[in-house]
């Protein structure tokens, strides 16, 4: 049996934590950690702590680097709905969809690119 879920015992959301969000965006369109620190212009050991979680940038930081990823810095914000932990399942499919908005941006920049 299935337990109902309520706002009582659940959250409303659950967040991916920014860093993670980052490295997703970074590691799809294939830049190295070292590199896109070096755009930014942070430590890459900063960069490192940001994306694992140990450390949260300032919305200054996070605007260089929505910038050098070529996204809008809302999408760094990402929210799923959920229970109080996203279950491996559900965030596996939320990481899916992302890589695949991630895909349809840089087709649509390419076929801009091309128009140009």
């Amino acid at each position: 049996m299935k337990t109902q879920y309520t706002k009582q015992n659940t959250k409303q959301t659950e967040d991916l934590k920014i860093g993670q969000v980052i490295k997703i965006f970074r590691a799809a369109i294939g830049i190295r950690q070292k590199d896109l620190a070096e755009k930014v212009d942070i430590q890459p050991h900063y960069l490192s702590l940001i994306e694992s979680g140990k450390r949260e940038p300032s919305l200054q930081i996070l605007r260089r680097i929505a910038k050098e990823l070529d996204v809008p810095i809302g999408l760094l914000f990402w929210e799923a709905e959920g229970k109080d932990d996203v279950q491996p399942s559900k965030q596996q499919h939320l990481l899916k969809n992302l890589r695949l908005m991630l895909l349809e941006m840089e087709r649509l920049r390419l076929g801009e690119r091309k128009a140009s």
